[in-house]
């Protein structure tokens, strides 16, 4: 992996480090609003300055709608969107959300169904090995 692409999983990836913690928040409300920010290791490393975004969170009853507007990245890129437990390494319980898209002006936005809120969690009953979905093989 290229260190521009492992850069930029890292900024995806601490950009949403707060979906988790805001999540607890719905528990009590119908919706949350909140900044999101470059990990320390992003601003160390001096990468994607300046690049900011905002995420707001709203109850639908048993689903909740993430939307997403992240602002002064690259333009006409295309960004992995994960969700992390911990804001910087190691990341803890963490998943890929979704791509999101730059325009021209290095704008982004993106609209997620599912649980982020204090009814998410995750599992690892008999902890068995991580499936491999992307084996070197044709797709049927």
């Amino acid at each position: 992996m290229s260190p521009q692409k492992k850069l930029i999983l890292a900024l995806a990836a601490a950009l949403l480090a707060a979906t988790l913690v805001a999540g607890s928040a719905l528990a009590l409300t119908t919706s949350t609003t909140f900044k999101m920010v470059r990990s320390s290791g992003a601003v160390t490393a001096g990468c994607l300055k300046g690049a900011n975004g905002t995420v707001s969170i709203h109850s639908l009853g048993p689903v909740e709608v993430m939307n997403v507007s992240l602002n002064r990245l690259p333009p006409n890129r295309e960004f992995d969107l994960f969700v992390t437990q911990l804001p910087n390494t190691p990341f803890g319980v963490s998943w890929y959300q979704g791509d999101l898209r730059t325009n021209a002006r290095g704008h982004a936005m993106g609209r997620f169904i599912g649980r982020f809120s204090v009814e998410t969690f995750a599992v690892a009953p008999g902890s068995g090995p991580a499936p491999g979905p992307h084996k070197a093989r044709a797709v049927p």
